[in-house]
């Protein structure tokens, strides 16, 4: 009879307790973990979360999550079902474990929620791959976590990922715009979607150029035709692309929105237009992505230096996302 007991002590044990109990063992563990501990009595500790990680009870879980979040000693396959459980065990966890890298953070953040995804948002530290991701992926309620947070390095293209989907939430570009430090290249683009004094704040702040206005009138415009473009398929908005330029309407401002989005078909109409060249042939040096050759399409269309770079860019992105099927000539 002694020897069953001891076969079947602390897990066994542990499993037949009430939840009550089990929330405790949970809270005390972390406290437990910081004191000075030998190896077998680590051993242990490890042991105990590892059973109570599995628990049926999410209560319990969500203590877990909590004491443990601090540990950078964490083992790995603890910290990783602790971040893929449900909400409000994996949010709490997320928002303050050292235990990932910036690159696994990003694997996690693909496949969360984003209620979980606003918990990362708001870490301390943020570098840029980890804050661009949660700006392209998450709703207007991740984007303004993170443009709360100081500590978000966010990179031009996270500011421009959340400009382009909450056009039409101007609080949120308004908090954008108090940030303490903007790229100045994406000032001239914010100042068209904030109020009159968040506009003069940004000019007063930042060397804003005397044609601002014109600019600003430019970008809302070419925002909603490429709006209009976005709703069309290849050959509607081939049509529609047409329609524009016959009104010269057609801008380089637009172009370059139109490529920022990895529309390849529509940026090759684009082109074609200015250029007199065949979309067709177009579109195909675009999928090749041939560095030098895009350039010198780019060129052809009088797109500017720093339009062309950045073009190109995008273009070499979206190349490599084309499966060759969609070179079907769908947009002549």
């Amino acid at each position: 009879m002694a020897t069953q007991d001891n076969t079947s002590s602390p897990r066994q044990a542990l499993k037949d307790k009430p939840p009550s109990v089990r929330r405790e063992v949970a809270v005390k563990l972390g406290e437990r973990l910081e004191g000075e501990l030998n190896d077998t009595e680590r051993d242990v500790a490890w042991g105990i979360a590892r059973q109570l990680v599995e628990d049926t009870s999410q209560s319990v879980r969500e203590e877990l999550a909590i004491s443990l979040c601090n540990r950078p000693d964490l083992p790995k396959e603890l910290g990783q079902k602790l971040a893929r459980d449900n909400d409000s065990v994996a949010a709490p966890f997320l928002a303050r474990t050292p235990l990932f890298s910036d690159s696994e953070l990003c694997e996690i953040v693909k496949v969360v929620s984003n209620k979980v995804r606003k918990a990362i948002a708001g870490r301390p530290h943020l570098e840029s791959e980890l804050a661009d991701l949660l700006a392209e992926l998450g709703d207007s309620g991740v984007a303004t976590i993170l443009i709360s947070n100081e500590g978000a390095q966010i990179g031009i293209s996270g500011y421009r990922a959340i400009i382009e989907r909450f056009s039409n939430e101007p609080n949120l570009l308004e908090k954008m715009a108090t940030r303490s430090i903007l790229p100045p290249s994406l000032v001239a683009e914010l100042v068209g979607y904030v109020s009159d004094a968040t506009r003069l704040y940004l000019e007063e702040t930042y060397e804003v150029p005397d044609n601002i206005a014109d600019r600003v009138t430019e970008q809302t415009e070419s925002a909603v035709l490429l709006r209009l473009v976005e709703m069309h398929k290849n050959t509607e908005a081939a049509d529609l692309l047409k329609v524009i330029h016959a009104k010269g309407l057609l801008t380089k401002t637009l172009c370059l929105l139109i490529i920022r989005r990895g529309n390849i078909s529509a940026f090759a109409t684009a082109i074609s237009l200015l250029t007199g060249i065949p979309a067709k042939n177009i579109e195909l040096v675009l999928k090749q992505g041939a560095v030098e050759a895009v350039e010198q399409v780019c060129k052809r269309a009088d797109l500017p230096e720093f339009a062309r770079a950045e073009a190109v860019q995008h273009i070499m992105a979206a190349s490599k996302k084309q499966p060759s099927a969609d070179a079907s000539g769908k947009v002549a």
